[in-house]
């Protein structure tokens, strides 16, 4: 009896341990999961909080773009037409273009990658320059001269080439539904059409260069920030497709400003279209005012000007990616003192 007691005495310590070690295995367990889920959070916070500090250094490149530009211009010949046509030749070759910088810890502070766009409001639609929403008519409708609806009517009818869907029916309703402006082009999207078409390709995203057909973005046609007229100087990669355009394919900013001077040797302020435009801007689209619909020239500006901006930036840490778009505007651009400067209007986390 008393072995059988010992041998008893025995087996219990034994399942006693392998109870004890059993459930120590399950708390180191618990830990090391806990640890290495708090440092995989910890690490995927500190990434996303500088992923959104890389995103916003990219607007403040976008703009010290921009302004480093006007510090150039002071150094010319203080003339208007000069001031201008630098303004032109310092920001083209950023324009329409996806610019790319990789970040490294050593040097930079972060390991990761920034990519911005930079295109200018001022060369697409604004919707709320061509409706007037109080009397619930396009601006100048039925007029000879200035009839908008005319204008955007065909400007669809162009569009429906890439799309495949006559939108202006649809588009009408639902400006003259509203007895409000436009707060933001995203608004369109409520169009069950235009979701269809645009509700994947709202915003650019870089392409390759050899796709044989591009995507025409809802942001790179259509704006509230521009004037009524089109900016025919700095057009949207969108418009460029709408009308067949060529656009500045070579994505090297040293390459890009190599055509500058055969771009603007005749560079003018007020200029007048379809008259000039084998002149002026046939060199830089690569099309003849010919080949072009005679409305087009329409919805065009005759006197330059842009102030207006949106960059797009994506930035990546890790695997954290952050997007925002920004809407940037100028004042005092073409004085002939040094007050110009950019103020963000407004901008979205994507």
């Amino acid at each position: 009896m008393a072995n059988n007691s010992s041998f008893n005495k025995q087996g219990f310590v034994i399942i006693l341990m392998l109870l004890f070690l059993s459930a120590t295995v399950v708390l180191v367990t618990r830990l090391v999961n806990k640890c290495f889920l708090y440092a995989s959070f910890t690490k995927n916070t500190i990434d996303k909080i500088s992923a959104e500090n890389l995103a916003f250094s990219g607007v403040n490149i976008a703009i010290a773009q921009l302004l480093d530009r006007r510090e150039k211009e002071d150094q010319e010949e203080k003339k208007e037409d000069n001031l201008q046509e630098n303004f032109v030749k310092g920001i083209l070759p950023y324009i329409n273009c996806w610019q790319e910088y990789s970040l490294d810890q050593e040097k930079d502070g972060v390991d990761g990658k920034l990519k911005i766009y930079l295109s200018c409001e001022d060369s697409k639609l604004n919707i709320d320059k061509i409706y007037d929403f109080k009397n619930k008519k396009f601006i100048g409708q039925g007029q000879q001269q200035g009839d908008m609806r005319g204008g955007c009517e065909k400007f669809f009818k162009q569009l429906e080439k890439s799309v495949g869907q006559d939108l202006f029916d649809v588009f009408e309703k639902f400006l003259k539904s509203r007895d409000y402006p436009i707060n933001d082009v995203t608004e369109l999207l409520i169009i069950k059409k235009f979701n269809k078409i645009f509700g994947d390709n709202v915003f650019p995203v870089s392409v390759e260069e050899n796709e044989k057909k591009k995507p025409i973005f809802l942001t790179d046609l259509f704006s509230i920030w521009s004037e009524a007229k089109i900016n025919p100087w700095f057009l949207s990669e969108g418009m460029c497709v709408l009308f067949g355009l060529d656009h500045i394919k070579e994505k090297r900013l040293d390459k890009r400003r190599q055509g500058m001077q055969e771009w603007f040797k005749n560079f003018k302020i007020d200029a007048k279209w379809p008259a000039e435009w084998d002149t002026l801007l046939m060199p830089l689209y690569k099309r003849k005012a010919e080949v072009l619909p005679s409305w087009f020239f329409d919805i065009l500006s005759d006197n330059f000007k842009a102030a207006t901006f949106s960059v797009l930036c994506c930035a990546q840490v890790g695997d954290v990616e952050k997007r925002l778009l920004a809407i940037i505007q100028g004042q005092q651009l073409y004085q002939q003192d040094d007050s110009g400067e950019f103020n963000i209007k407004r901008f979205y986390w994507l």
